[in-house]
């Protein structure tokens, strides 16, 4: 916490909106809301990142994230650690005797020169957090935990806990975001239920060396398990999200780094030559998860506390970047309109409606994409298949699928 933040923290609570939760979620929309010129409190833990557990993610942010990301001035220093992705390449290697064609999405089939760029989930914190350094109208709490949460009807209060210490401060504000990621304690106390569910799946995350350039194209090989996919990073290096049955997970995390490297070569199919593992690998278990309501009074969920879902097209921090815009333009035209109480009913059901569509589209579609991989029903993989086979033969339909899978809107 600056000097001048914890100078105002000791003397206020009150504040026009807590952002609970210190991740890229939480941290992306408090520095969006900023530009209101607010007072905007942002509390939770800042992401764990050390040389003995680092975070081996990555993101595939698409250009709309990117121009978002430009408007509120982090990404001139985030781009310094991301490296372009120009196409996504499809491979089906489900082994079935009717499988889909190659299929090449490329930047240039929408007219642009990249799709997007794949960024280091550290870099994107780190960008973001010195971001947060300048904007005065932030207050952080970031040795603080989130221990309860209370919604009035007038404001709503968040109790803080510091790092090793026993006492619990309550900040107050008319309205509260909830960043705080799948297990949020905000939207459990305010008694916002969840549907979850799990496909039996798990991930393991790596970053890798390789001999042969990926030529700045990401490549999803579409296993009966699992999707394995590999998205370029700066240099010939690439990002590993390898998603398998859990009892497979478990037999490849159990190989030596040697052994592994081996096994990862050869389902590349020798795409990118020689690899080298460079972190170790993580997992964790893959479930789908999404908010019975996206607000309610005096609250609005945004990120990992709304939606949930599998590694599939690149699709989580896109669509939580897509709710911190939502919020803003929301806030920004209820000022306009006059309205004084931010976390009013109408506030919070004007963000919902905006949410709502893209919200369900993306987790549910996720989900079916996810089910087409590993199902044994046949019409399922022939669907998919046949949904390629369509894109390779028209190029509009091609343009449109990558349209929607990468969020872009067409300029004619």
């Amino acid at each position: 916490m600056s000097q001048t933040n914890a100078s105002k923290a000791a003397t206020t609570a009150r504040y026009d909106i807590i952002v609970g939760g210190a991740g890229p979620a939480g941290l992306a929309t408090a520095v969006a809301l900023a530009r209101t010129e607010l007072d905007i409190a942002l509390c939770g833990k800042l992401p764990s990142n050390s040389t003995a557990s680092p975070d081996t993610r990555t993101a595939a942010l698409f250009t709309p994230s990117i121009e978002f990301l430009t408007q509120i001035a982090v990404w001139p220093a985030l781009a310094l650690h991301c490296a372009p992705i120009e196409a996504i390449r499809i491979v089906d290697a489900s082994e079935r005797l009717w499988r889909a064609p190659e299929t090449l999405f490329a930047a240039h089939d929408v007219g642009q020169q990249t799709l997007g760029h794949n960024c280091p989930n550290p870099a994107i914190v780190s960008a973001l957090v010195d971001r947060i350094r300048n904007l005065p109208n932030i207050t952080t709490f970031f040795d603080h935990q989130i221990t309860s949460a209370r919604l009035e009807p007038k404001t709503a209060h968040v109790e803080l806990k510091h790092d090793g210490g026993t006492a619990t401060e309550m900040i107050g504000a008319p309205l509260i975001v909830a960043a705080d990621g799948r297990r949020s304690t905000i939207r459990r106390a305010s008694g916002i239920g969840v549907r979850s569910w799990s496909n039996g799946q798990s991930a393991i995350t790596a970053q890798f060396a390789h001999t042969r350039r990926h030529r700045a194209v990401s490549t999803e090989f579409h296993r009966r398990g699992g999707p394995l996919t590999v998205v370029p990073l700066q240099g010939d290096r690439s990002a590993l999200v390898w998603v398998d049955r859990q009892d497979a997970v478990q037999k490849l995390l159990a190989q030596d780094d040697a052994t592994f490297a081996r096994t990862l070569k050869e389902h590349l199919n020798g795409l990118l030559g020689e690899v080298e593992l460079l972190t170790p690998r993580r997992s964790f278990e893959l479930t789908t998860q999404i908010a019975d309501r996206l607000a309610c009074n005096r609250l609005v969920l945004v990120g990992e506390a709304a939606h949930a879902f599998p590694p599939i097209g690149a699709q989580g921090l896109n669509l939580t970047l897509r709710d911190s815009d939502a919020l803003l333009e929301t806030i920004e035209q209820a000022r306009k309109k006059g309205v004084g109480d931010l976390g009013s009913k109408y506030v919070c059901d004007a963000y919902a409606d905006k949410r709502r569509t893209d919200v369900w589209t993306r987790v549910y579609g996720v989900d079916l994409l996810g089910r087409t991989l590993t199902s044994t029903f046949l019409p399922a993989a022939l669907t998919r298949g046949a949904v390629l086979h369509v894109a390779n033969a028209i190029p509009l339909f091609k343009r449109i699928l990558l349209e929607q899978g990468a969020g872009i809107t067409r300029h004619e």
